[in-house]
């Protein structure tokens, strides 16, 4: 059976994927193997992994996410447009113009060649940035017919759209283009509290909750929402042509608040603007997505693009359709623009008579290693090891969580998306009163703000969260059973903008059995899964279940802030070294950091935070 190859790369997010007329047999992010977050160059590594792993003489299309000359056009009409204080954005924006000489079908052959040994000319398709989104979310859900919204910060032109997908076909029916982006509002107000932009918009997601919605009817001069339900950015406001600063000085004195530095404290005021613009964000998208919904009489609802990663405004779309007519796809990013552009390609196959469809795999989809290349590894650097079965390792791992053990986790296949669904994963007691702190300080050297999403047994979702809501991809969210608001800071009032946030005292200030994976307003983003699903993660949770009755435990990628998710034995080993993890499962092996006291100093690291 002939195969076709997604490509994605030059902005960010660089990715591949292989796909055949039925299944979906690779997909990977570039930044893993080379250790680059955000890697946006051709994808070298993850190709030379796809070429040990497949027999690529059947490979006869590839398929380039986007269209780079409409790119080029809006990239001109940005640098038209650019304002002569931001200099800094113009070497960025003429380096971005060289890449597009980069995606010729000339560049890519090459590129094939000299990586996979590929002589033929394969022919090259260009997809368009928004079909290849909508694609991968539509054609990895079950569903016959619906509604697909996209957004992001921009494609070529498009910064929203609405698509039905109905058997194989995506019709687009609405669009709105640059400037005017929900997600570049998202990232300029991601940028103006000291986040960076496109990682920092999980923290103001995160940071969130700590605040209250004050700012809410003076953002709305920020973003407007038009009669048609399309939206307005304010360019007095914010700078969407400046790859430098997304916003302006006049948005800093309309919110009374100058962009926060890195180093500086994190203040009352800045989790209001945060909870005030998720907000916005939200009635906004809700607003367009409902006319759409009433106007063509669907109802179930796809998404994808940056925004879908968004699991608050997820969780809006999901009561807003009902709990299974709603599917958001695991890759959502720019990164699964790489498998949307093969599918798209492949379902558009006018041979097809009945409707594609191809399963998802719970996203477990790269780079899986075998144990003799991991018992390799662990004799090139002398290390202690117990070789066990993955029934012993599951028990051992459940008995040495409850005794309180962080355990890092690197076993089976690698996951496709952003985030660790229990291959790639650190994992803990739930049930710890400041989990949240410690992990963050000790293992993920990250903000101790940030909260932990928990992995759940599917069938007892009901036991401990409100909604019996089934998620194997984290992106939603529910709300804790027995959560509960302490008096004890009752008169510790959010009034004052400028008291910085004390998360120790707001994390005494609630409780719950699960309190490591509850957050200040009792949400929390679960992952479900099956019972019966065959990975290790799944025994570990059963056995732990047997042990205290407890079917969860904190799920959290396996890397520190700054750094991509791991890939290779040595990358474990290297996070597992140089962090408070006591423990790793490493394929069928177990390392007792106890047993290895010299292992810091073998894997000393620089790590460069984000």
């Amino acid at each position: 059976m002939t195969s076709t190859l997604g490509l994605a790369y030059g902005y960010h997010d660089s990715a591949i994927a292989l796909v055949d007329e039925n299944e979906i047999l690779y997909a990977a992010h570039e930044e893993r193997f080379t250790r680059i977050k955000f890697d946006n160059s051709f994808p070298v590594s993850a190709l030379k992994d796809l070429g040990k792993t497949f027999d690529l003489k059947k490979l006869k299309n590839v398929v380039y996410y986007e269209k780079p000359f409409k790119k080029f056009e809006r990239q001109i009409n940005s640098l038209i447009q650019l304002p002569l204080r931001d200099l800094f954005s113009f070497p960025e924006n003429v380096a971005s113009l060289r890449k597009l000489f980069q995606t010729s079908d000339k560049y890519i052959n090459k590129q094939l060649k000299n990586t996979l040994e590929i002589e033929k000319q394969l022919p090259v398709y260009y997809s368009s940035h928004h079909r290849s989104h909508a694609a991968a979310s539509f054609y990895t859900s079950e569903f016959e017919s619906s509604l697909i919204l996209v957004a992001d910060a921009v494609g070529e032109f498009e910064s929203t759209s609405l698509w039905i997908g109905k058997g194989n076909i995506l019709t687009q029916i609405y669009s709105q283009n640059f400037p005017n982006s929900y997600g570049i509002f998202y990232s300029a107000i991601t940028s103006l509290l000291g986040f960076k932009v496109n990682t920092g918009e999980f923290k103001l997601m995160g940071l969130a909750p700590y605040g209250e919605p004050t700012y809410l009817e003076t953002l709305q001069n920020v973003m407007t929402l038009n009669d048609d339900n399309s939206m307005t950015l304010n360019p007095k406001y914010i700078n969407p042509f400046s790859s430098h600063r997304l916003f302006t000085k006049k948005l800093e004195t309309l919110l009374g608040s100058k962009m926060r530095k890195d180093s500086e404290a994190l203040l009352q005021k800045h989790a209001d603007i945060a909870i005030s613009s998720q907000k916005i964000l939200e009635n906004q998208i809700i607003a367009l997505v409902s006319r759409a919904l009433e106007n063509f009489k669907l109802d179930k609802l796809c998404v994808s693009g940056g925004v879908g990663l968004n699991c608050v405004l997820n969780t809006k779309f999901s009561k807003l359709v009902g709990h299974k007519n709603f599917y958001s796809f695991s890759a959502s990013g720019d990164a699964g623009t790489a498998l949307g552009g093969a599918l798209a390609f492949l379902a558009n196959d006018k041979s097809n008579k009945s409707s594609k469809r191809w399963s998802h795999k719970g996203s477990i989809l790269g780079k899986c290693w075998t144990n003799d290349e991991i018992e390799q590894v662990l004799n090139k650097f002398d290390l202690h090891y117990k070789r066990m079965s993955q029934n012993e390792i599951g028990f051992k791992v459940a008995q040495l969580i409850n005794e309180g053990a962080i355990i890092g986790l690197f076993h089976g296949k690698e996951e496709f998306g952003p985030r660790a669904l229990g291959n790639r994963s650190i994992i803990a007691d739930a049930r710890t009163k400041f989990g949240q702190i410690l992990i963050n300080e000790q293992i993920k050297f990250r903000e101790s703000f940030r909260p932990f999403a928990p992995i759940c047994l599917e069938d007892r979702i009901k036991d401990y969260f409100v909604e019996d809501i089934s998620d194997p991809f984290m992106l939603r969210i529910n709300f804790v059973r027995d959560f509960k608001t302490l008096d004890i800071h009752k008169n510790n009032s959010l009034t004052d903008k400028n008291k910085a946030i004390l998360i120790k005292q707001r994390l005494e200030g609630f409780d719950s059995y699960i309190h490591s994976i509850t957050h200040v307003d009792g949400s929390s983003r679960v992952q479900s899964i099956k019972r019966d699903d065959p990975r290790m993660i799944t025994k570990i949770l059963i056995e732990f279940e047997r042990l205290t009755d407890l079917p969860i435990l904190i799920n959290t990628s396996f890397n520190v802030r700054g750094e991509p998710i791991v890939n290779s034995p040595f990358d474990a080993l290297q996070c597992f070294a140089t962090t408070g993890l006591s423990h790793l499962v490493i394929g069928d092996f177990m390392v007792d950091k106890m047993k290895n006291a010299d292992m810091k100093n073998i894997f000393k690291v620089q790590l460069k935070y984000d």
